[in-house]
């Protein structure tokens, strides 16, 4: 995985200003499509599922020191899964955007599952030198596997102070 596109783990789909000092919220729009067709089983090796993801700002906190959406801000596009008894894991596909190819990678029980990235050393030039990031998921797919809910929460500490962005998940398998 390429660590510095790794840093701005979807920062592109809904922290399109990240780089602006300014701490004002976005307006609240309509999920921006990101692709369309469903990606082929093996495209990407060591995933089996293709979902179409919808994903919406629950809530921010904290001294953030860039420009994070409003709550109700959401973005749709493509993520591959892969499963097996007790472990699940995603990857988010934004052809065309500057965002990453990281995973989250977990447990999962029953239908249940919480999965988290290896943390990353980020750097904005609004805020006050290297920080640090950890994310994390926690949801649970349907009776029949074909959808699933969840939350996802984005950690950031830097010198300027800590804060979140948790994001509501909503998700068809293809």
């Amino acid at each position: 995985m390429n660590r510095g596109r790794a840093s701005m783990i979807g920062v592109g789909l809904l922290l399109a200003a990240a780089c602006g000092g300014s701490r004002e919220t976005a307006a609240p729009t309509s999920p921006t499509p990101i692709a369309t067709r469903p990606i082929p089983p093996g495209l990407i090796p060591g995933y089996d599922e293709s979902w179409r993801l919808t994903t919406a700002v629950k809530e921010t906190s904290g001294a953030n020191c860039i420009q994070v959406p409003a709550v109700g801000a959401s973005t749709s596009g493509r993520m591959v899964a892969a499963r097996s008894e007790s472990t699940v894991k995603f990857m988010f596909l934004a052809p065309g955007l500057p965002v990453d190819d990281g995973e989250y990678v977990g447990m999962l029980s029953g239908n249940a599952f919480t999965a988290a990235r290896d943390p990353l050393t980020v750097r904005f030039p609004s805020c006050q030198g290297e920080g640090s990031f950890h994310g994390s998921v926690t949801g649970r797919f349907s009776s029949d596997g074909r959808h699933l809910d969840a939350i996802e929460t984005w950690s950031y500490h830097f010198a300027s102070g800590d804060w979140q962005i948790t994001f509501a998940w909503s998700a068809d398998r293809d």
